[in-house]
C-alpha cells in the first residue's frame, strides 16, 4: 500500500522533472534571517536551504533541504517551582517549493511550498540544572515572493507555518506545537 507522503514525493519529483528542461536549471543555496513565533515569544532565528532550482518565463520550482534554527523563551512549572526554559528548536525539511512569474521577463515570483522532515526540541531550565530533547515529526506550509537579480543571485521573503507535535518536559509542556516564521533569504544559483 502506498502511504500519502510518498505518493506527495513521488508527484513532486514527477512535477519538478517536467520543470528541468528549461536553460536555468541548477543547484541554488539559500542563508538569511527568520524571525519566528512561538511559545508567546519572539526570537531572531537562521534559516539555510540547499538543493535545485529550475526556471522558465512559465513556472519555477525548487526541491531541497531546509535546516531552520530558533531559540525561544518558555514559563514553565517544574519541580514544583514556577521558572523558564530556553526551548531550542531545529527543523530540519525536505521541502518542495513552486515559483508563478508575475513579471513579464520571470524576475519576480510568488511561490508557495510544503515541507515534511523533523524537529530536535532541546530544552534547559534556567533557574535548576535541567535539560531535555526530543525529536518530534514536522510539516511546514510556506508563502511568499522571490525575486531574481539575475541568473546567479536572488532574494526570497516569506511567511511559513512549522507545525509539531506538543513537546513535553519535567512535566511542563515546553512546546505549543507550532511556529511560525517570517523568513528572508539570499540566494545563490550555480
Amino acid at each position: 500500500m502506498i502511504k500519502t507522503p510518498t505518493l506527495l514525493l513521488a508527484t513532486a519529483c514527477l512535477a519538478f522533472a517536467g520543470l528541468t528542461t528549461s536553460a536555468q536549471a541548477g543547484p541554488q543555496i539559500g542563508l538569511g534571517p527568520a524571525v519566528v513565533f512561538g511559545n508567546d515569544d519572539t526570537s531572531l532565528g537562521l534559516d539555510l536551504e540547499a538543493g535545485f532550482s529550475s526556471r522558465t518565463q512559465q513556472v519555477g520550482s525548487f526541491i531541497g533541504a531546509n535546516l531552520l534554527y530558533a531559540g525561544l523563551d518558555r514559563d514553565v512549572f517544574a519541580n514544583g517551582i514556577n521558572t523558564s526554559a530556553d526551548v531550542d528548536y531545529f527543523v530540519l525539511q525536505g521541502i518542495f517549493r513552486l515559483l508563478i512569474p508575475v513579471t513579464s521577463d520571470g524576475s519576480l515570483s510568488i511561490y508557495g511550498e510544503g515541507g515534511l522532515g523533523a524537529t530536535q526540541v532541546k530544552a534547559q531550565l534556567d533557574r535548576v540544572s535541567r535539560s531535555a530533547d526530543d525529536w518530534v515529526f514536522t510539516y511546514s506550509v510556506g508563502a511568499g515572493i522571490d525575486y531574481a537579480f539575475n541568473e546567479v543571485a536572488g532574494l526570497r521573503a516569506g511567511y511559513h507555518y512549522i507545525g509539531l507535535d506538543r513537546v513535553n518536559a519535567f512535566g511542563s509542556p515546553v512546546s505549543d506545537g507550532n511556529l511560525s516564521a517570517i523568513k528572508v533569504g539570499l540566494l545563490l544559483r550555480f
